[in-house]
This record gives structure tokens, C-alpha cells and sequence, in this order.
């Protein structure tokens, strides 16, 4: 009952059917605000990832579900247990690929994802940035073309090494690096060369021919906007 109180003060616990040592009167939306409150109180578990858990729309609702998490026992891992580390590890190395894949990079960026990083961090400090990058709203890991700095798992097609869909649909959260860019492309029209020679019409040569559109149309338009 004290936990109970601590985690929601303007509620009266004292109730006829809530009895220390009798059973809980449990409701189904307990157990998803349980999750949420203790999942995020190990500090492991980020709101994005709980937003995708519990089917929420907007992460400001799975915050919601979480209120008062801080106040909670962390049931899962102490002070000292590794995951603390990894989490602080996982943030740096996400926030060094940044400044030397972005920050630092002489190359032509391209892609909205780079102009919204590029806006977001311009007048912060390191600190600041590393900052928000351990609080999971800033993020980075690099892709065949570049990055992606969404803060949410991907839903492209894993089998897929190049983001064909993100470069199509111009997705917020692409990085595109301008030489790699022309690279793939160079290697494209070979590929489709190649196909149109030798299996005119087959779904492969089909596939890669549609592939190949993409890219230049991703590039006519990214490159409209050079940071």
C-alpha cells in the first residue's frame, strides 16, 4: 500500500476491495499500466519501444501509462547491473557515428533526415547532443546510402540492403551521402545493362529496371536541397 501511494498520491488505496493479503481486484488495463510503469522504471526499456508494445499512436500516451515510473521499485535490474552500461555505450556509439558519419563528414548530405539533424543540433553543445542522445530522442546508425536517424525501429523491408522504400517515399529520417548515391547508381545501371541483354523482360531484370528508377528520381529530387 505505501508503493501504491507513492506512485499515485490522489487516490484513495483505502478502499473495501483492496486488503493487504487478499487478492487483487485486478482490472485488464492493469497489467498494461503495470508494464508500462515497471518497464520504464528499469531503464531499459525506451519510450519508443513502449509506445510499439502497447500499440499506442503517440509516445506521449505511452507516457501517460507510465506516469509515475520514477516513484516505482525497479523489479528488474539494480544500479549496477550491465545493462546501465550498455544502455550509456549504445548511446555514445550512436551519437560518435553521427558526428563523423554528419557532423564531421565532407560529404554533400542529402536527405531530409540530414537537414532535420542539421536543425537540431546546430546551436547545441556536445553535451547537450550526447545528452539527447541518451534519452533516445536523438538517433543515428548507418545504411548502405548513409543513415537513419528515426528513434524508432525501422518498418522498410529487412531483405532489402538498399532503403528503396525511404528513398521513394522521401522518408523524414533518411541520410543520404551524394557519392554513395552515385555509386549504387553506377553499379544499377550495369546491373540493368547487363539483364536487358541478357533476360530482356524476366522478373529480375523487371525488379532491378524498377529499382533503378527510384534512385534517379531520388536523386533529381535530393539533390534539389544540399546541405
Amino acid at each position: 500500500m505505501e508503493e501504491l501511494d507513492q506512485l499515485e498520491l490522489a487516490r484513495g488505496w483505502a478502499r473495501d476491495d483492496i486488503v493487504v493479503g487478499a487478492r487483487w481486484p485486478l482490472a485488464f488495463h492493469q497489467l498494461r499500466r503495470s508494464l508500462a510503469v515497471y518497464a520504464h522504471r528499469s531503464g531499459i526499456v525506451s519510450l519508443p519501444a513502449l509506445k510499439a508494445q502497447l500499440q499506442h499512436i503517440t509516445q506521449e500516451m505511452a507516457s501517460y501509462y507510465a506516469d509515475g515510473f520514477s516513484k516505482a521499485v525497479n523489479l528488474v535490474f539494480d544500479k549496477t547491473h550491465f545493462s546501465h552500461d550498455w544502455k550509456a555505450a549504445k548511446a555514445e556509439s550512436s551519437y560518435f557515428a553521427y558526428a563523423f558519419g554528419v557532423l564531421f563528414s565532407d560529404e554533400d548530405l542529402l536527405g531530409r533526415g540530414a537537414q532535420r539533424m542539421a536543425n537540431t543540433v546546430e546551436s547545441r553543445s556536445r553535451q547537450d547532443t550526447l545528452r539527447l542522445f541518451e534519452e533516445n530522442k536523438l538517433a543515428y546508425r548507418e545504411t548502405p546510402l548513409g543513415g537513419c536517424v528515426s528513434t524508432e525501429d525501422c518498418k522498410t523491408d529487412p531483405l532489402e540492403p538498399i532503403p528503396y522504400d525511404c528513398l521513394e517515399s522521401n522518408c523524414v529520417n533518411l541520410v543520404v551521402y551524394g557519392k554513395r548515391l552515385e555509386h549504387v547508381i553506377k553499379h544499377q545501371e550495369v546491373a540493368v545493362a547487363t539483364l536487358a541483354s541478357d533476360e530482356t523482360g524476366s522478373v529480375e531484370h523487371r525488379l532491378e529496371a524498377s529499382h533503378l528508377k527510384v534512385l534517379l528520381k531520388a536523386r533529381e529530387r535530393l539533390q534539389k536541397v544540399v546541405l
